[in-house]
């Protein structure tokens, strides 16, 4: 390990912060601007900016497992989006190795740094419940910023509503492959409720066609066309929460049957894919 005086360990922390402030600002940024819309219309971009939140504030702390928490995030953010476009992209190539560069500098700043307080005596031992609370912490971070990031890059399924230009392009080639759209058809709004593939089940909103469709089998998705003509009526028959959907109710011109559709309220998008639905029978 290369050794330290305090002075540069220190600066070398304050390397690792400075990177952990740049990728909030960063994903921030592109939850705004790089997807077409609010920051707010973009939850999973708050696992990203929690889970540095939490690193960045162990790492004030001069945490040696912060420190190597946030070397591990760079790594993998960058593997997965490797592994999701199949390339490397060659003109992140330098900021990839900056951002390995400090996050490297700044374990190495967190060990120098306990190693010369511990010379001075001034070395402090940890209780064991900040120890526990702090490995808790560190996972739920790092969880939080896997699940965000393999949102993001199509790894898991988006949980939300997502409208048409917000649809990633490999799910959009997925439900076209699988013929459950046609190639020339625009997607108004998209719920899947699949957990690794959008294949699984969903609602598919186009300009005059409500689509419902599941997987059968892996190479068999059952489609239904519903077209918004013979749609009646909508009703919400519960409103949903946190943790559970909200139903709303379809009914018919021309059969005595109906149709409930769950649809999730993060970033109301129940309401929009609704209220987007409704205005079309008016």
């Amino acid at each position: 390990m290369k050794e330290m005086d305090e002075k540069s360990a220190v600066e070398a922390i304050n390397g690792g912060l400075a990177i952990i402030a740049i990728g909030i600002a960063s994903t921030l940024f592109f939850a705004a601007t790089g997807f077409g819309g609010d920051v707010i219309e973009f939850p999973e971009a708050y696992f990203d900016v929690g889970g540095l939140l939490i690193l960045g504030f162990f790492l004030h702390r001069k945490s040696r497992v912060a420190a190597v928490l946030t070397l591990v995030y760079f790594v993998v953010a960058k593997g997965i989006l490797i592994l999701e476009t199949g390339k490397f992209p060659t003109g992140g190539i330098v900021v990839s190795l900056i951002f390995v560069w400090y996050s490297w500098k700044a374990i190495l700043g967190t060990l120098n740094y306990h190693r010369i307080m511990k010379t001075k005596g001034q070395s402090k031992t940890s209780p064991l419940w900040l120890k526990i609370i702090g490995g808790v912490v560190g996972a739920v971070a790092v969880l939080m910023i896997t699940v965000g990031i393999m949102t993001e890059t199509s790894f898991l399924v988006s949980t939300e509503v997502q409208p048409g230009d917000q649809v990633l392009e490999n799910d959009l080639a997925l439900l076209k492959n699988a013929e459950v759209i046609a190639s020339d058809e625009e997607i108004e709004f998209l719920y899947s409720s699949g957990f690794q593939s959008v294949l699984e089940s969903g609602y598919i909103l186009l300009q005059d066609t409500l689509i419902i469709y599941y997987e059968e089998s892996e190479s068999n998705v059952q489609t239904y066309r519903v077209p918004v003509e013979l749609i009646k009526a909508v009703n919400q028959i519960s409103e949903g929460g946190v943790l559970d959907d909200s139903v709303y109710r379809l009914s018919f011109k021309t059969i005595d049957d109906t149709i409930d559709l769950s649809l999730p309220t993060e970033s109301n998008g129940d309401d929009k894919f609704i209220q987007a639905l409704v205005k079309k029978l008016n």
